[in-house]
């Protein structure tokens, strides 16, 4: 008999769904589709590609290039954004339709992935929800920027990784999947340390789950504890803030030579009946001398002045986090693996052993070598600098003690361990909280029925034990997040300021992978819902359904088709005011400026921040000579709050330059600048 349902039938429904919204959204009035695009870094993108097109070059004021932008999505952008020279929210429109059929490729993946491990219903329901989930929506496809693009192409790679780990595969298979993974990078630069654990993990593929594991695992650490040393080492004041530099070379170095000796100390051997002591001893030889390798050549490397070497508290502090985490993985790797039938006893070095994960490693990292270092070459080239100038500015910005955006020294330990990147995970205990103490006093009741519910979790997860140590090999789940760490880290644990919501897109993802198997536990611990599977079925159609009616009603409320005409061009109400006080030709300089840039007729916005412009404006900003800068491309006036004249480096660019302040917008004033004699 033929089945009533095909699934096939759930992912065009997917697809129609998200091509309807896509399309109520994208033909609401002007000020209506404004929400769409509340975020003003989008237009950073928007107004560079439409000078790309327009024949001004890739630069946002026509004035300085600038690669302040991640380039696949930049790239998209360009293809789209031709048609502005007719209509300037034509593309606009077409960008709300692409990022909702992007959204839904995700939650296709998404059901796809997890149907191989859950009941096929269970995994429908977490599709469903990732496309229409009212905080997953808000936080990675409505804003315009390449969240929508980097996840899928994230979620795809896991895909692929997955289904294809355990496969004989011809190399030109292979390669695609590097390409892949190289375009995950290129989409979001920090998608790196997700793809580059993925990449050793699943040319490990026909290892057993220990190797598998631990190799992959141990790089991770190497990364992980090198960021964290560097932090500690800021945090006690044994490392000042220009002394950063150093992390490279530690963890460059740590990357070579430690797998080394770990392999040719035996490390990477499961020997059931080893006495344990002996591996933990062999752990800890390999680890201090790899520590002491690196600081001797990195202390030669600043004798040749080639290389600043990091304190030796910082050294030390990276020896015992690598020391103290590589015995925790294997403790519980050993735990976990235990019941593998084949033990890896072969002897690491021979060919035999590694003929096969070098030759996917070589079809996988050459693809992802080749796409991220022809952007970074190409990038040097056109605009001085291999990397986004905005990454390097915003690193900067946290450096600086007294600024408008604080200090890495002053950054909360949650803030660090990923509290941010987490919202959407933690948001029910915070709902929890809302709903028994709305007045956010401290509230031991509260407190203890979060625990109770982090308990019950945890009961749920334990009588699947078992299922769950496979899904977490299978799915690469703990390589996932060791990457995901990597990435929380890379930002926390460093002077980079000013995190947003849409850089967690792929922190989202995996919770809603982790919920699939949370939600298929609780289905197999509770033998009633075995029994009665039309209950369960139920239960997910009725969620499924109040998740689309929520949907539907945000829908409704924020995107309305009727706008009453006087509010029918109300965004533009900023731009108008500017219009209104500078004479058409002007140069302005602001914080930020992506809508003006891009809506403002007549006259060219400069970026002031650096986000958005040229490597040597940041040389300039970071030498203290950003007014020299501004003098020479003509600047005219400056918009600006005027807290910002009383910080760095604001104060000392903008010192004796304005006169005739006027009252702007929002609390900001429009002054005229006035170039150096």
């Amino acid at each position: 008999m033929k089945p009533r349902f095909s699934w096939l039938q759930y992912e065009i429904g997917i697809v129609v769904l998200a091509i309807i919204a896509g399309l109520y959204i994208a033909f609401t009035p002007a000020n209506s589709l404004m929400h769409w695009y509340r975020n003003d870094d989008a237009f950073f993108y928007f107004k560079v590609a439409a000078n790309f097109t327009s024949g001004h070059g890739i630069s946002f004021d026509g004035i300085n290039r600038s690669n302040g932008f991640q380039p696949l999505w930049e790239l998209v952008c360009m293809a789209i954004f031709w048609t502005a020279k007719y209509d300037l929210l034509l593309p606009l429109r077409i960008l709300v339709i692409l990022s909702t059929l992007l959204n839904a490729g995700t939650g296709i993946l998404l059901f796809k992935l997890l149907r191989k491990f859950i009941l096929p219903g269970t995994a429908a329901l977490i599709g469903f929800l990732w496309l229409f989930l009212p905080s997953i929506q808000s936080a990675v496809v409505e804003n315009g920027l390449e969240s929508s693009l980097s996840v899928f192409l994230v979620a795809f790679l896991i895909y692929l990784g997955v289904d294809w780990r355990t496969k004989n595969l011809t190399w030109l298979r292979l390669v695609c999947l590097g390409v892949i993974a190289g375009l995950a990078i290129l989409a979001r630069l920090d998608n790196i340390f997700v793809v580059a654990l993925l990449g050793v993990w699943f040319s490990l593929g026909f290892a057993p789950a220990y190797l598998r594991t631990v190799v992959t695992l141990d790089l991770a650490i190497i990364f992980i504890v090198g960021l964290l040393s560097n932090f500690i080492g800021l945090r006690t004041g044994r490392l000042e803030l220009s002394g950063t530099a150093s992390l490279p070379g530690l963890v460059g170095l740590g990357f070579v030579i430690q797998p080394i000796l770990f392999i040719l100390s035996g490390v990477y051997k499961f020997r059931e009946k080893e006495v344990l002591w002996k591996l933990i001893v062999r752990l800890v030889v390999s680890t201090l001398l790899a520590t002491g390798l690196i600081g001797i050549l990195l202390t030669i490397l600043q004798q040749l002045k080639l290389f600043n070497r990091p304190p030796i508290f910082v050294i030390l502090v990276d020896w015992l986090g690598v020391t103290l985490f590589t015995i925790l993985v294997r403790l519980l790797a050993r735990l976990a693996f235990a019941h593998e039938e084949t033990k890896t006893t072969s002897p690491e070095l021979s060919w035999k052993s590694w003929r096969v994960p070098f030759q996917r490693s070589l079809c996988y990292f050459l693809p992802v070598i080749f796409l991220l270092g022809g952007y970074m070459v190409w990038s040097f080239l056109y605009f001085g600098t291999p990397l986004p100038v905005s990454g390097m500015v915003k690193y900067w910005w946290g450096s600086i003690y007294i600024s408008l955006y604080g200090s890495v020294k002053t950054r909360m330990l949650p803030t660090v361990l990923g509290k941010d990147a987490w919202q959407f995970a933690l948001y029910p205990l915070h709902s929890i909280g809302n709903i028994l103490n709305p007045n956010n006093a401290v509230n031991y009741i509260q407190i203890l029925i979060k625990a109770a519910a982090v308990c019950l979790v945890l009961i749920i997860l334990s009588s699947q034990r078992k299922r769950i140590v496979g899904w977490l090999d299978k799915m690469g789940l703990l390589i996932v997040l060791a990457g995901l760490y990597a990435q929380i880290f890379s930002y926390t644990s460093t002077t980079y300021w000013d995190t947003r919501d849409w850089y967690w897109a792929n922190e989202t993802l995996f919770t809603m992978i982790c919920l699939g198997i949370l939600l298929e536990c609780l289905y197999l611990s509770i033998p009633y819902l075995n029994r009665h599977v039309k209950i369960w079925s139920a239960l997910i159609v009725v969620t499924g359904v109040i998740c689309l009616g929520s949907f539907g009603n945000r829908l409704w409320h924020n995107f309305p088709y009727q706008v009453s005409g006087d509010m029918q061009k109300a965004y533009l109400e900023g731009e108008n005011k500017l219009e209104a006080n500078t004479p058409p030709g002007s140069v302005i300089g602001i914080k930020g400026g992506g809508e003006f840039g891009y809506f403002i007729s007549g006259r060219t916005v400069v970026n002031l921040d650096g986000l958005i412009n040229s490597y040597e404006y940041f040389q300039n900003l970071k030498n203290g000579k950003g007014a020299a800068f501004l003098d020479k491309i003509g600047l005219d006036f400056f918009v600006g709050y005027d807290y910002m004249l009383a910080i760095p480096p604001y104060h000392e660019m903008m010192a004796s330059h304005l006169i005739a302040p006027v009252p702007f917008n929002d609390g900001t004033t429009l002054y005229r600048y006035v170039p150096s004699p």
